[in-house]
């Protein structure tokens, strides 16, 4: 980033984006479904607040300015926790649709294998989390089952990837509880 700041003149604001995802971002979202909810709040934070930084350089904001959800919505970002959630998602949607290997699948017990009573959660797709303890809380198979039961039943009925991410994506923007 501090190389990006020397450069800055000769950059305008969509070089600027195409930048910071290219060389920045993408470490942010490397196998982050995995690692990041392992880390401590402290590391959390401070990936916020790198994120923060990439903001102000992208919309020549001052260094102490302060990040707010209208920043986010103006460059169609999502803040490193919701962007983690997001793709966490993505992996369960895979997942649901048979496009990812089997010895992920596995994991994922659906509601409506488990009984056979019409539930409104086995008719909305739900899976069952694992029951686990401790550190399993954290774990890529009780997360992705908490976060894909927690979105709305018309996301989750979505028929691709694609309209799947920004109809994700979108519900996150808008949503004010998280902010």
């Amino acid at each position: 980033l501090k190389f990006l700041y020397r450069k800055i003149a000769y950059l305008n604001e969509y070089t600027k984006r195409l930048l910071v995802s290219s060389l920045i971002q993408c470490h942010f979202d490397y196998a982050c479904s995995f690692w990041y909810p392992g880390l401590t709040k402290f590391w959390k934070d401070k990936l916020q607040v790198t994120q923060n930084k990439l903001i102000q350089f992208v919309l020549n904001l001052e260094h102490r300015c302060h990040i707010d959800q209208q920043h986010f919505i103006s460059l169609g970002w999502l803040a490193v926790s919701r962007r983690v959630e997001q793709i966490t998602l993505c992996h369960v949607f895979k997942i649901n649709n048979s496009q990812s290997p089997d010895c992920m699948g596995h994991l994922f017990v659906k509601q409506d294998s488990v009984h056979a009573y019409q539930t409104r959660s086995s008719q909305n797709g739900s899976f069952v989390p694992p029951k686990v303890k401790g550190f399993g809380l954290k774990s890529f198979s009780y997360w992705g089952c908490k976060l894909w039961n927690m979105l709305p039943p018309h996301i989750r009925q979505l028929p691709n990837i694609s309209s799947f991410k920004r109809a994700v994506k979108d519900h996150f923007l808008n949503d004010k509880s998280h902010c």
